[in-house]
């Protein structure tokens, strides 16, 4: 499984926190079952050891390294001593009763010690573990439990306060309920069985796929993570016992201690490798990469592949990929009197990390070499996996000495021709894969080399000089672009990924959380500016900007303040000279960038050619940050929607703890929390989980989250800012342009197909979305069934409303609705009210009862099947009486050339309402008063 940045949450999440609504929502006639799960649930942890203790003689043949793949060691005492609650007996049962003959038995929850009389076994006491690290990807547990005796302290030490072995912790709800239509409480914890944990040769992706598996059995009331003892420590207290406390370390934390310092003499055959004591072999001792570049640096040909390579360095190619980089001697006019060539070569990204985790990255050598648990903490190279980043057809690096993209700029520009192969046409690449990105040998020289202290030592783990990399590239690229590290702890056992953080997803997330209300199950929801002084102070410059020369975050932020101006300082800009009018500076900036754009060309062609004086590559960066976000971010060649960068600001919700939250992943929330004018116009991105287990015994979940753009909004970032825009049009004025039918309506035609020409409505309403959404939240005979009428919504219109429903807040019989076609009504209905559109409802919900208590007729649906009773149709008395209620095609024919009609159904189609074509067709069974709802076209 790949990481996928912008994913929606899980579906199993989203069904869980509904299912916790409909409980919690309830304000009559809960079960036994509904007050324990709100009252009596509990958290549970669970702590396992994957030390195994060694003979004396196993210690000595340790010490020697002899046969050291042989020594396995006993898990017995491990088996023994698992942390749940308080300490389980071996064959993993709860401890019980009183031990009072002063023998050990592992059975009893309380033993005589000789020295101290009755002690109680020892147990876990709290929990807290956060994410860390790039959004969050890594986990670290800090895990407490007390001791009461110096001989169980002396094996919890010995199996838990361990630096740098493994654990595996587990932490769930005691009790919760399930993601059925009707919920229904759980009361078995599971977890993963000690046969599995403690069996030999266990794989790493094996606990991760099991701790995936438990997530969802137990509708996500489970979680679990692997990990390393980091740090621990311990006090004595003054009851007797010894309150300890373990950090543990996901997996993933292995990368930001990796040396990049490995010998080559340990992975490379000698004879492949020059003298010692010259300078080509003191550089290749550096390291595995300084190896590398100094091989690639002998091959001087155009295009190198991996076979180039294995000519020069057999070894050293032998396991990587297939990949495809260049060559050029590039001629630097350093002075008048001489001139450098300096040959140099462009490697794809992919192809570092491929090195790292075949020479670098920690093997397992009890597992079959090429598997997916025999590397740690590796990268992905798989081009198939890749991560994209954030580039169009007019994107490109101004400097070559740091890296180039493997797709021309359509406008010229950055571009050269035997990397590109304009002429050959060679490259056939994802332009968009972040594995594909070209890096300049030379400058991942320099990144190597300053890792190495002044002693020659290195004083910097691989993930240090990756992130300087990518920084490098980052800021190469224009700043749109925000290059990181990633990790996901599911894809086989754990895998990192080279991420832009900066690429938020284009379409909208499929969960939407409803965060207030009476059904609420947040218990804390705060939202917080996380503005740097750099973004602050651009904004502070930007506000009401006219030149829009701030980045993409910022334009971003700017979403923040629609429809306000400063008071104070209207208008701020760096601009200082338009005096001579809007254009006439328009026309100054295109010119600068026109210059701008001929020195880029002017560089380039001598980069490539005749030689380079080192300003210019200086010159040639100035404009490229701004050419950038315009091109790029704004107004993209390609027609995708701008401003995909996080805003600064930040969501964060406190609940029920919940399992299988994933970093990077998306929702929604629905309306009632933010401002009105912020609705629907923004996801959010997880950006850490942090979980809890207290003293009170209660498992909280927090999740902290960033706002982004959504689709639409992003649309809006990309049109020119308009300085003293003219006075917009009244609400009235829109609507009743709106209800202009969008064709003309010939003298005796059917209007109907030119309000619904997609002919929504053909068939029966049980192919609406609405109905699929009721069905998959307890059908026909749960969510909407008369006699739980409560999860409809009134609507607050009482004229000739039935009184089969009568609102117990107002005492008035009203009609009511399914939520989302209720929403879509509100906005018909302003449409109307601003246009001056008159109506009369006759009819909304009816449930069973009612629909069967209506006149038999053809046009009667049974009980059961009438849109009606899905809470999705209307029936309006004013359209009715346009016919008269009669069939006849004629008179409907007739009633739909009325004004009455066309407006009311045009401004219904525009919010998913439709008079349905099935009863527009002139067939014989015309209703022009009934409407249904859709959903947008």
């Amino acid at each position: 499984m790949a990481l996928e940045v912008g994913t929606g949450i899980s579906p199993g999440i989203a069904a869980q926190l509904e299912a916790r609504k409909k409980v919690i929502g309830k304000t009559k006639d809960r079960t036994n079952d509904d007050l324990m799960y709100m009252n009596s649930k509990t958290g549970w942890v669970k702590l396992s050891s994957g030390v195994n203790t060694l003979t004396d003689a196993e210690v000595a043949q340790l010490r020697i390294q002899k046969g050291r793949l042989t020594i396995k060691g006993d898990d017995t005492l491990a088996k023994s001593n698992i942390l749940l609650g308080g300490v389980l007996r071996p064959d993993g049962g709860l401890r019980a009763g009183l031990e009072t003959s002063g023998n050990v038995d592992e059975t009893k929850a309380y033993l005589l010690r000789p020295s101290m009389g009755f002690r109680p076994m020892g147990g876990i006491t709290s929990m807290t573990v956060k994410s860390k690290n790039t959004y969050g990807t890594l986990r670290e547990a800090d895990v407490k439990f007390s001791v009461w005796s110096l001989e169980e302290f002396e094996i919890m030490e010995r199996l838990y306060l361990r630096p740098g072995f493994t654990m595996l912790l587990e932490w769930g709800h005691s009790l919760y309920i399930n993601n059925d239509a009707d919920p229904k409480l759980q009361k078995t914890i599971k977890t993963i069985s000690p046969d599995l944990f403690f069996k030999k040769g266990l794989e790493m992706s094996k606990l991760t796929d099991e701790i995936k598996k438990l997530r969802q059995e137990s509708d996500y009331n489970y979680e679990g993570m692997v990990g390393y003892c980091k740090n621990f420590s311990w006090n004595y207290n003054s009851n007797g016992g010894y309150d300890c406390s373990v950090s543990i370390i996901s997996t993933g934390e292995i990368l930001e201690s990796a040396p990049v310092k490995l010998s080559p003499g340990n992975l490379i055959p000698k004879a492949e490798m020059d003298s010692a004591t010259s300078e080509e072999g003191k550089e290749q001792r550096k390291s595995i990469f300084h190896y590398f570049l100094q091989k690639l640096a002998l091959i001087k040909q155009g295009t190198v592949t991996k076979s180039s390579l294995a000519g020069y360095a057999p070894s050293l190619a032998a396991p990587l990929q297939e990949f495809t980089a260049y060559w050029a001697a590039v001629e630097i006019n350093d002075s008048w009197i001489w001139d450098t060539e300096t040959p140099m070569h462009w490697v794809p990204l992919g192809l570092i990390l491929d090195i790292y985790n075949n020479f670098v990255a920690i093997k397992d050598l009890t597992k079959a070499p090429g598997t997916s648990s025999a590397t740690m903490c590796k990268f992905n190279t798989d081009i198939k996996k890749s991560t994209k980043f954030i580039t169009g057809p007019k994107h490109f690096s101004p400097d070559p000495l740091i890296c180039v993209l493997p797709a021309p700029n359509d406008e010229g520009l950055g571009i050269m021709p035997f990397i590109h192969g304009v002429t050959q046409g060679q490259t056939k690449e994802e332009s968009s894969d972040v594995l594909n990105i070209l890096v300049n040998s030379l400058y991942l020289k320099s990144k190597f080399d300053e890792a190495l202290d002044t002693d020659g030592k290195f004083n910097k783990s691989m993930s240090d000089v990756l992130k300087s990399i990518l920084d490098g590239i980052s800021t190469a690229l224009g700043g749109v672009n925000d290059f990181d590290i990633a990790y996901d702890e599911e894809d086989e056992g754990g895998t990192f990924y080279v991420i832009d953080r900066n690429l938020t997803p284009e379409s909208k997330p499929p969960a939407e959380l409803t965060l207030v209300g009476v059904n609420s199950i947040y218990k804390e929801i705060s939202i917080s500016s996380k503005i740097s002084n750099e973004t602050s102070s651009q904004i502070a410059i930007a506000a009401q900007g006219t030149t829009q020369n701030y980045s993409e975050n910022v334009e971003n932020m700017l979403k923040w303040n629609p429809g306000i101006v400063d008071r104070v300082v209207v208008t701020k800009d760096v601009q200082t000279n338009n005096k001579d009018g809007e254009e006439a500076v328009k026309a100054d900036q295109e010119e600068v960038l026109q210059d701008w754009k001929d020195s880029i060309k002017t560089f380039f062609t001598d980069f490539t050619g005749g030689g380079y004086e080192k300003e210019e590559l200086e010159a040639v960066k100035t404009e490229h940050a701004h050419y950038t976000v315009e091109n790029i971010t704004r107004r993209p060649a390609s027609g995708t929607d701008a401003g995909p960068s996080p805003i600064p600001v930040e969501l964060t919700l406190k609940l029920d703890g919940i399992g299988g939250f994933r970093i990077a992943s998306t929702f929604r929330i629905s309306p009632g929390l933010l401002p009105d004018k912020y609705n629907g116009k923004f996801g959010y991105i997880i950006t850490g989980v942090e979980h809890t287990i207290g003293t009170n015994s209660v498992w909280e979940t927090s999740v902290t989250t960033q706002f982004y753009l959504l689709a639409q909004l992003k649309q809006e970032a990309r049109q020119p800012q308009v300085i003293n825009p003219a006075p917009a049009p009244s609400p009235k004025a829109v609507a009743a342009a709106n209800y202009t039918p969008p064709g003309p309506v010939q003298p005796g035609d059917d209007p109907a197909p030119i309000i619904n020409p997609k002919k929504v409505g053909a068939v029966g309403y049980n192919a609406s979305p609405l109905v699929a959404n009721s069905k998959s939240n307890g059908g026909q005979n749960g969510l909407l069934d008369q006699k739980n009428p409560k999860l409809l919504v009134f609507i607050g219109e009482t004229s000739g409303a039935s009184s089969y429903y009568k609102n117990p807040a107002t005492k008035a019989a009203e009609y009511m609705l399914h939520p989302a076609a209720f929403k879509a009504w509100q906005a018909w209905k302003a449409d109307m009210k601003a246009g001056g559109v008159a109506y009369r409802m006759s009819s909304g919900y009816r449930s069973q009862v009612h629909q069967g208590g209506l006149k038999a007729g053809s046009t009667v649906a049974k009980p059961g099947s009438s849109p009606h009773g899905w809470g999705g149709a209307l029936d309006f008395g004013n359209l009715y009486q346009i016919v008269n209620g009669s069939g006849d095609p004629t008179r409907n024919l007739n009633g739909r050339k009325t004004p009455a009609y066309k407006q009311m159904a045009t401004l219904g189609a525009k919010h998913g309402w439709y008079n349905p074509w099935r009863l527009s067709d002139v067939s014989g069974t015309d209703e022009l008063w009934h409407f249904e709802y859709w959903g947008p076209a």
